[in-house]
């Protein structure tokens, strides 16, 4: 798939050494094989993917990882469906609350492009947002935010979840498609055991939570959209983030395929952060480092 725009089509065949510094490269090759890596692991545990925009906010890559067998992305914000919805993709998570008459304006008029799925967890939220959508004709898609040990946000799991889906039944400017949940505690987390313990104990508890059928014929899925940082959840049907497009490190083989690529003006010494691949004293020096902060050639545009 080309997604070159007509400023970086203009590049292609040039040496590396003509783009002008700091430039943030990346490795088409390797990159596309990770989004297949990613794509093939979720297939396997019977989950779909919906990769996070914020690990490119990059349209283009987007429509690649769509193109491979994701089923859409997902946004921390409004601001960014919105990018996303104007480069034609429509099946948009924000993994967020839009509250307030400003934003909630906004997610109408993104409705009128894209099919939005927002997060929820107050009944004030709900009031505003039936209000807006109540009249549209067609509801706005919503999924319960469980708090699986985050902290920040959420209804706590258990038998409050479905209350709250009563009252998303109760309200036909919006559908409830699922619940979703954010296992973050687990990120800081080495030990890959207890890392692995504190996922698979965080995604139960939002699979518990999940409703399999509310009032009005209404059915909700079991949506998970975890940052799964282990393993693939159980029972979870969508994955949100699995681990950066870039670098896989958590459950799926991959390779690092993003690099900073800049020129430094500065005289080399033995004591240099970055060695120089030059002879020794001369002030500037190109170079490129990869993930594993090992200095090597830049990987210029595909070949």
């Amino acid at each position: 798939m080309d997604t070159r725009t007509d400023l970086s089509r203009d590049l292609i065949g040039q040496s590396k050494f003509a783009l002008d510094t700091p430039a943030l490269l990346v490795d088409l090759d390797v990159m596309e094989a990770n989004i297949a890596r990613i794509v093939a692991t979720c297939r396997a545990h019977g989950v779909a993917w919906r990769p996070h925009s914020k690990a490119h906010k990059t349209p283009e890559i987007a429509h690649m990882q769509i193109a491979a067998g994701a089923i859409g992305v997902t946004c921390a914000k409004l601001g960014e469906a919105e990018v996303m919805a104007a480069a034609g993709i429509r099946e948009i998570l924000i993994a967020n609350q839009i509250v307030g008459s400003d934003k909630i304006g906004r997610l109408v008029r993104l409705a009128e492009q894209a099919d939005p799925l927002v997060c929820v967890d107050s009944v004030e939220n709900l009031i505003e947002l039936d209000a807006a959508f109540g009249t549209l004709g067609k509801p706005l898609r919503v999924a319960i935010e469980v708090n699986i040990g985050m902290n920040r946000a959420g209804i706590e799991p258990g038998p409050s979840v479905a209350a709250f889906a009563q009252e998303i039944a109760n309200r036909p400017g919006l559908r409830l498609v699922g619940v979703v949940g954010w296992e973050s505690q687990a990120t800081t987390i080495a030990d890959p055991a207890e890392k692995e313990r504190t996922v698979r104990n965080a995604v139960a508890a939002l699979t518990a939570s999940a409703i399999p059928r509310v009032n009005r014929g209404r059915t909700a899925s079991t949506l998970a959209s975890a940052t799964v940082q282990a393993t693939a959840p159980p029972r979870a049907s969508r994955v949100s983030s699995l681990s950066p497009t870039f670098a896989l490190p958590f459950g799926c083989d991959g390779s690092p395929g993003l690099m900073s690529y800049a020129a430094i003006a500065s005289t080399a010494t033995p004591a240099s952060v970055f060695d120089s691949p030059l002879a020794s004293g001369v002030p500037s020096v190109n170079f490129a480092c990869d993930a594993a902060g090992t200095t090597t050639g830049a990987p210029g545009l595909r070949r």
